[in-house]
């Protein structure tokens, strides 16, 4: 019995170790980082070939691209690296970049703090100050305390004249019910957030 004891205690003491040292070298290979090298560090086997100057494998970019955590970020990477045509074609539109911000954004809000499980683009609508919004619903699933909201909606603002560009929206936003906003609540929320019409 003691000598079980003695290996599930030498098994937890090296587990310990090794999680201590990983945390301890993450940090440290982390803070050598460039700012460029910080922001792909999410993609880092992509960035890594495209900086030798070496074609990364397309499984690897499918995959990142299909992650709403990094979709964008990928199509960034390769469109700085003149390699935007590896990108997914089926990717490749305004609806699936949105989804990727509104995740994104999801993820980092204080009240949400999640990606959500399930993401579905619903319309878009055109704003009388040449901003189009496109609309989603989204959920998450137990325990998140959304969970028991069901489907929630999720808007995503551009330039009307930058709508198929993949600049960055303008804005992005959800007040987590499943009613939708009119034009006229998204004009004024546009309008506190000192949006920028077209000229």
């Amino acid at each position: 019995m003691e000598i079980v004891q003695l290996i599930i205690g030498i098994i937890v003491f090296l587990s310990l170790k090794f999680i201590i040292i990983k945390i301890i070298y993450n940090r440290i290979r982390i803070s050598k980082l460039t700012r460029e090298e910080l922001r792909f560090d999410s993609i880092r086997p992509i960035y890594k070939k495209l900086k030798l100057g070496e074609i990364p494998k397309i499984s690897i970019i499918e995959k990142y691209a299909n992650s709403l955590e990094s979709r964008t970020l990928t199509y960034n990477l390769l469109n700085k690296f003149n390699k935007a045509e590896l990108f997914p074609k089926e990717l490749l539109t305004i609806e699936k970049f949105s989804e990727s911000y509104l995740a994104n954004w999801l993820n980092m809000n204080d009240d949400f703090d999640n990606f959500p499980d399930e993401i579905i683009f619903e319309n878009k609508m055109e704003l009388k100050n040449e901003i189009t919004i496109l609309v989603f619903k989204f959920k998450t699933y137990e325990p998140h305390i959304f969970a028991e909201k069901d489907w929630l909606k999720g808007y995503i603002g551009y330039k009307s004249s930058e709508i198929n560009s993949f600049k960055d929206p303008e804005i992005i936003m959800s007040n987590f019910s499943n009613e939708n906003l009119t034009d006229s609540d998204l004009e004024k929320t546009i309008e506190l957030q000192k949006l920028p019409a077209n000229s």
